[in-house]
């Protein structure tokens, strides 16, 4: 009796099914429809339900040898209708059986062999293209030591009569068909085609896009123009300095122009905004690959299994890579030591330059089985429906959409300066200016983590550049290229940000490298650039980007002009000082304005550290900035490690459990 209604539990999802095929040929053919024809119909129905009760009579069974029972086996056929996944999937990623004992037991029950793992020397790459899914049956090929070529099956629910009829067809079969975990079968295929894929990751922008990539830091006519300037401004500012300052003053004055105009529309823009509450109900749950790139991140490695393991989505439709270097064994050994989930598991990237994170994420994309990406770093915990927001935006918009970015809050604020004007700056980025560009449709400089993706999108415009250290902002100029956009969110990730200088400087430095990168590579063709994306997207980047690599290479320089000019005291040099004074002032209004009303919860103490130190703060930036055009010249594509440190496990849970959904565009 239990068996049965475990059955028809598992049979229901196929009637239904059956009864909107009747009605949809009534309502399109209602005279043409035959009886002969619905009789037809109905036999044929019939006979699917037969073999469903029968299938899923075999698959009780099996299961319940396993030491399933049977409100076990009915919850996960529930779960199964709504997640789309299979009950067997369902069971394994709820840890109420593992994947290698339901296989095992599948190859007993079929009288085949079962391999626990496949030595990845053995695969045949050239009949095995990657990961292959031929109808319900994932396949590999290998061979083995007397020469015999093996089949390696990882068959679905439902796929046992396809292989009972090969097998009936060709005994033979039995002696190289091998039953293994669709585990297995992915790890050997990676490991298999390793070093393709790696050349794949670190070569093929640059091979398909050589305009579109960072690998040649300066093609011939940027170079002769950088060679140029550089020759000429020692003569002029020889022959006449106050001149040749008050023409390159003039030039970055309008740019700060521009660049105050657009956080004074973010202002504007984030202070008639209104909160719209998104729902949450996700009709369907396709498959979400999450992607972590990791460098030396043991002493984390237990935190971030909590937090991903805390995303609100069905686990059977979820996986979950995490994305190590082959010779980084202590954050692997780590992983390993706090066990990972059924839907968890490691990518391992051989060894090789560019030692970046966007060459981990290209290598690990190929693994990817969603056709949802997103992206996240070792230190965050986003919340956990943050997934079903960024699936819910993707349904309400075209194909073109290929992003959208969740906003990132600094959870440690209060633990240094540096870490509370890192929130600072967050704040006004994340939730100002980012939503300010989404809205008027222009191209997002996106963060560098929680950017959920298209995965077709993301093979389409070449993945991430392996040679820019902010992968992050160039994807984001690349989609708009390539025709496609970019919006954002409202749940947001939490992480800390850096405390103290030897943290915050690399950093940094990284970024504002990485911005002097993607700026070169998209003003290879200008004409090309404005062309491609329109005069009012160009402008926007180049304002955006120009601004972000200027403003703080030239904050010294003001500064020690407005000095110099007061110096003198007469009136042409006090009117620059004044100007430079007035432009500053407006600097510094607009970017407090912008970033204190983005901040919601802090105290007018906090507020006031950041009023008064931000001068001093700008000035450090400007250091920051002066180092990264070294490194520009010297290592372009060196990536500076940020160091993380794990936090306690009450302030990570109470910073995104204990807040209602609703409510998260109050947090900071």
């Amino acid at each position: 009796m239990l068996e049965n209604s475990a059955t028809l539990n598992l049979d229901s999802a196929a009637n239904t099914n059956d009864v909107q095929d009747i009605s949809a040929i009534d309502h399109h053919h209602p005279l043409h429809t035959s009886t002969d024809i619905k009789l037809s119909i109905l036999s044929t129905i019939k006979a699917r339900r037969t073999k469903a009760r029968q299938a899923g009579s075999v698959l009780y069974r099996r299961l319940n040898a396993l030491g399933v029972t049977h409100d076990d086996f009915v919850g996960a056929v529930q779960r199964s209708r709504a997640s789309g996944a299979s009950p067997v999937e369902e069971l394994i990623c709820t840890n109420l059986i593992t994947a290698d004992d339901y296989y095992r037991r599948l190859a007993n029950d079929l009288g085949l062999s079962f391999a626990p793992s496949i030595n990845p020397t053995t695969i045949l790459t050239e009949m095995s293209a990657g990961f292959i899914q031929h109808g319900m049956v994932r396949q590999i090929f290998g061979r083995c030591s007397t020469g015999l070529t093996l089949l390696y099956l990882s068959p679905e629910f439902g796929a046992e009569a396809s292989i009972i009829e090969l097998l009936e067809r060709d005994p033979s079969q039995k002696n190289r068909i091998r039953i293994c975990t669709p585990m297995t079968i992915a790890a050997a295929s990676e490991a298999a085609r390793s070093i393709p894929n790696l050349n794949w990751a670190t070569n093929d922008l640059n091979q398909r896009c050589p305009d579109l990539s960072a690998k040649q830091v300066l093609v011939p006519w940027q170079a002769y123009v950088v060679g140029l300037f550089c020759a000429i401004l020692p003569v002029c500012l020889y022959q006449n300095f106050f001149v040749t300052s008050l023409v390159i003053h003039g030039a970055s004055s309008i740019l700060f122009c521009f660049v105050i105009l657009i956080r004074l529309a973010a202002l504007r823009r984030h202070k008639r905004q209104t909160v719209v509450r998104a729902n949450l109900t996700v009709p369907n749950h396709p498959e979400y690959s999450v992607l972590v790139a990791l460098h030396k991140e043991a002493a984390i490695a237990s935190q971030l299994i909590r937090a991903m393991s805390r995303l609100d989505w069905p686990q059977s439709r979820l996986e979950v890579l995490y994305v190590c270097e082959v010779d980084d064994t202590q954050t692997i050994d780590a992983l390993l030591a706090h066990g990972l989930p059924a839907n968890h598991r490691i990518i391992k990237v051989p060894a090789s330059e560019p030692r970046t994170k966007p060459k981990a994420l290209n290598f690990a994309l190929r693994s990817c089985k969603g056709e949802l990406v997103v992206i996240y770093d070792a230190e965050d915990r986003p919340h956990p429906q943050q997934l079903k927001e960024a699936w819910t935006k993707f349904m309400n918009a075209d194909d073109k959409l290929a992003c959208v970015q969740a906003p990132l809050l600094v959870s440690n604020a209060s633990s240094s300066w540096f870490a509370h004007m890192f929130a600072f700056e967050y704040a006004s980025h994340f939730k100002g200016l980012l939503p300010y560009l989404a809205e008027t449709g222009v191209p997002l400089p996106l963060g560098g983590t929680s950017n959920h993706f298209r995965k077709s999108a993301l093979q389409v415009v070449g993945g991430w550049d392996p040679y820019n250290v902010t992968e992050d902002a160039d994807l984001g100029i690349r989609f708009y290229r390539f025709g496609y956009r970019c919006d954002v969110l409202d749940l947001p990730t939490l992480e800390d940000g850096p405390e103290t200088w030897n943290e915050w400087c690399p950093q940094r430095t990284r970024w504002q490298k990485g911005w002097m990168q993607t700026f070169l590579v998209h003003n290879r063709n200008v004409k090309q650039l404005f062309d491609g994306i329109g005069k009012r997207n160009a402008v926007h980047f180049e304002v955006l980007l120009a601004g972000f690599i200027l403003s703080p290479l030239l904050y010294v320089v003001s500064i020690i002009t407005a000095g110099y000019a007061l110096y003198w005291l007469d009136s042409t040099h006090l009117t620059i000082a004044a100007f430079d004074l007035i432009l500053l002032s407006m600097g510094y209004v607009c970017a407090l304005g912008l970033g204190l009303a983005c901040i919601k919860t802090w105290t007018r103490a906090e507020k006031i550290i950041v009023v008064a130190t931000l001068p001093f703060y700008w000035l450090l930036l400007s250091m920051a900035a002066w180092r990264a055009i070294y490194q520009l010249v010297v290592k372009p594509h060196h990536w500076e490690k940020t160091p993380h440190r794990p936090i306690a496990e009450s302030r990570s849970d109470t910073a995104i459990g204990a807040i209602a959904p609703q409510a998260l565009y109050l947090v900071q």
